[in-house]
């Protein structure tokens, strides 16, 4: 159950992001050349950061929580759930270059699959 629980978060995550790039898509012709140039820009430092060339540090807003605190009240499945949702961002660094490209791909070539 909690492996169904932690595969739908990582599924919610990674359709909210595919919702936002279909908007994305939407508004990629419609813009001008600055998007597709800044998104091409984005591509290359993740993948940069990727090869460890350039260092990117995210900011760290909550450095004194405890979220195991927070979440020991909650149900197993529960806490499966969101652990899904953030191991969808946590694991982003990885999967979001390859997947920029081909979302960027797909928006321009106008393919419906």
């Amino acid at each position: 159950g909690n492996s169904v629980a932690f595969s739908l978060g990582l599924a919610t995550t990674l359709a909210i992001l595919g919702v936002a790039a279909s908007f994305a898509g939407k508004a990629y012709g419609q813009v001008g050349q600055g998007l597709p140039v800044a998104a091409s820009g984005l591509g290359i430092v993740m993948g940069l950061n990727l090869l460890e060339v350039v260092e990117l540090q995210l900011p760290s807003f909550f450095s004194d929580y405890d979220p195991r605190a927070a979440a020991a009240n909650l149900p197993s499945s529960v806490q499966a759930y969101l652990a899904g949702l953030t191991f969808a961002l946590a694991a982003s660094p990885c999967s979001t270059p390859v997947l920029a490209t081909l979302l960027g791909y797909v928006a321009t070539s106008r393919v419906c699959i």
